[in-house]
C-alpha cells in the first residue's frame, strides 16, 4: 500500500516502476522470511526482532515527531516478533498423522 504512492508522483512509466520496486523491496524480503520461517520459530523471532529495532533508529532522532514509525511499523514488527517467540518457547511440536 506504500509503495502506490509513487503513481501519484509522475514521471515516466518506467521511472514509476523503479520507484514501486525500491519501495515494495521491504515487503518482499518480509514475506520471503515469513514463508522460511513457517516451521523455524527461532527464524522469525530474530529477524522481526532485528527488523523492528532497525526501524527504530529514526524513532531516536526525533522522537515525537517520528512516533508513526513505532506505531505502523515497529510496533507490529515486535510483536510478530514476541509471537514468534512465545511458539518457539512454548510451542508443542505437531506430528504429521498420515491417513
Amino acid at each position: 500500500m506504500f509503495s502506490l504512492d509513487v503513481f501519484s508522483e509522475g514521471g515516466n512509466f518506467w521511472e514509476m516502476l523503479g520507484g514501486f520496486l525500491i519501495h515494495t523491496i521491504p515487503s518482499i524480503l518480509m514475506t520471503g522470511v515469513l514463508v522460511l520461517a513457517w516451521r523455524r520459530d527461532w527464524l522469525g523471532f530474530m529477524t522481526f526482532l532485528g527488523a523492528a529495532i532497525f526501524f527504530l533508529r529514526f524513532l531516536l532522532r526525533n522522537p515525537i515527531e517520528e512516533l508513526g514509525v513505532l506505531l505502523l511499523i515497529s510496533g507490529p514488527m515486535t510483536v510478530i516478533a514476541l509471537l514468534f517467540w512465545a511458539n518457539w518457547k512454548w510451542g508443542k511440536p505437531q506430528r504429521n498423522v498420515s491417513s
